[in-house]
């Protein structure tokens, strides 16, 4: 087990998250209008880690509410 910053920025909070279709990757939104990607991946030390993969960025309102497309 472990802990995650979940937010590079401080002023920032969590305001919606949500699971991609296929349960692997999690989408994390928050108070500044961008969104994260995170999904386990090996770290340098061949470790099991939540990692951040990509970031979005929205504009600055808020993400109220994430939903997965079914298909793409």
């Amino acid at each position: 087990t472990g802990r995650y910053k979940l937010l590079e920025d401080g002023n920032a909070e969590i305001t919606a998250s949500a699971q991609l279709v296929g349960g692997i990757s999690l989408i994390i939104g928050n108070s500044k209008g961008s969104m994260s990607q995170w999904f386990m991946a090996r770290d340098t030390d061949g470790e099991q880690r939540l990692m951040r993969i990509r970031d979005f960025s929205l504009g600055s309102a808020p993400i109220a509410q994430i939903k997965a497309e079914q298909r793409r």
